[in-house]
């Protein structure tokens, strides 16, 4: 394995290729180490490196990163300075960057979590959680689920294709306007002042939620207002919206072993995929059918066809989803059950309380098992 080292580094790193899956992490010093197979400098300034396969990248957390191309996964964490990343064909992870940060294209899955500055997002081939931007969140386009959580500045997010869960305190002076083609799920704190205004046609879930909700019908809007109203949120497309009230203590009560053999845990996911996808005709079929019956029940003695068909579909969708989003993770979880094999310990970084809140409710809510979740947090930590 190359390396390439700098005692002194302040400049620009222009990280041109890498054909395997990439590491940056900045820290408070003033040096610069590459370590890679065949590492190439095309030029010194700004410095310009190439790599034909992984590549770990410690760098001063001042420096300016631009990552132009990566064929397999990238992490990047702990930058002071802007960042702009053009294409990932796998997922990519960007933490803790003070700067704005610019990210093109990320073919896989995508995570960011505490940007100081901007976080513009031109596109998202998988799911993505966007959680603690203080700045302004701009995305034009997921291909699966979309997350944003704890969002200071104006959000803007659309052509999402999956469904979107919103969690954010609206602030009266930003914009908010949200997309997306699965169902929305608006998250809010018992005491929120918010409108949300959503276009008529799209489906309101108000019934399960204990917040006092005032709907009113404007035109093509439909205008849901808690408390004095306050902030302007728009939901511009979906299939259906969902209010409820957000749960302060999520997750309690849950014991895990995080001791458990990690083949052992891989062995059992990809059986458990493969049960799902074997069935996945049969499911289809009975959760359409399940629908269609709520359906008939909700609308009987009305002319239902076309509902009935909108709620067919939108059930097939999701269950396609969830295939496709079952074999992005087994696929993603071989990667890294291999990688952590020849993973130094001292490299390991634990996970944060946050992202161990946030595991502990996918497996409150059933979106992931335990065996699930242990190897959720051993990919976080690089083990």
């Amino acid at each position: 394995m190359a390396q390439i080292e700098r005692t002194e580094f302040n400049d620009e790193l222009v990280i041109h290729s890498i054909s395997g899956d990439l590491r940056v992490r900045g820290y408070s010093g003033n040096g610069l180490r590459i370590e890679g197979d065949t590492l190439t400098i095309a030029k010194e300034a700004p410095l310009e490196v190439r790599c034909d396969d992984d590549c770990d990248i410690q760098i001063t957390e001042q420096a300016v990163v631009t990552v132009h191309q990566v064929d397999g996964d990238a992490k990047i964490t702990n930058l002071a300075n802007s960042l702009m990343i053009g294409t990932i064909s796998g997922d990519l992870i960007v933490r803790h960057i003070e700067g704005n940060a610019t990210i093109k294209d990320t073919q896989g899955d995508f995570v960011a979590k505490h940007i100081v500055g901007y976080l513009t997002v031109n596109n998202i081939g998988g799911d993505a959680q966007l959680q603690h931007i203080a700045g302004n969140l701009t995305v034009d386009s997921v291909g699966g689920d979309l997350e944003v959580r704890n969002i200071d500045g104006a959000c803007i997010c659309k052509n999402i294709e999956g469904d979107l869960e919103i969690r954010i305190d609206f602030q009266p002076e930003q914009t908010y306007h949200f997309e997306a083609e699965g169902s929305v799920v608006g998250i809010v704190n018992r005491d929120a002042a918010v409108t949300f205004h959503v276009v008529d046609g799209i489906d309101l879930n108000l019934d399960d939620s204990d917040l006092e909700t005032v709907v009113e019908v404007d035109g093509d809007m439909q205008h849901i207002r808690l408390g004095s109203g306050g902030p302007n949120v728009y939901i511009g497309a979906g299939d259906s919206f969902t209010l409820t009230a957000s749960q302060a203590n999520y997750g309690s009560g849950f014991n895990f072993d995080f001791q458990v053999n990690l083949d052992e845990q891989m062995q059992e996911l990809n059986r458990k995929i493969n049960e799902s996808l074997s069935g996945l005709g049969q499911f289809i079929d009975a959760t359409t059918q399940q629908a269609l019956e709520q359906v008939s029940r909700r609308f009987r003695g009305r002319n239902v066809e076309e509902t009935v068909q909108h709620h067919a579909e939108r059930v097939a969708r999701m269950a396609e989803r969830q295939a496709e989003r079952a074999y992005r993770h087994a696929e993603r979880a071989q990667r890294f059950s291999k990688r952590r094999r020849d993973v130094d310990p001292d490299t390991w970084e634990p996970a944060t309380s946050q992202e161990r809140m946030l595991i502990l409710k996918m497996v409150e809510e059933g979106k992931i098992t335990v065996e699930e979740a242990d190897k959720l947090l051993q990919t976080i930590e690089g083990k």
